[in-house]
């Protein structure tokens, strides 16, 4: 859910109808959940074309990321059928 909040905020989203996409915005995650991450890796990069969005999408993107000695546990990626 943050990430796509973080996107919002790069401009990649729209809050309402007449809000306009930035084409250019967007979220590239380069580790996945699970990943082995070593001190000064890069986790994610950013984009936008207005660089004033950067520092309120960081810090959603940050205050979502967990980095722990222990990988999580797996998630089944089909969580559901509906019939």
């Amino acid at each position: 859910e943050n990430l796509g909040i973080a996107s919002l905020l790069l401009g990649a989203g729209r809050k309402t109808k007449d809000d306009v996409i930035d084409p250019s915005a967007g979220i590239i995650l380069a580790k996945k959940t699970g990943d082995r991450v070593n001190k000064g890796e890069t986790i994610a990069i950013l984009h936008t074309s207005e660089e004033k969005f950067i520092s309120d999408a960081a810090r959603v993107l940050s205050d979502s990321i967990i980095i722990g000695e222990v990988p999580p546990k797996a998630k089944p990626v089909i969580i559901g059928k509906v019939d």
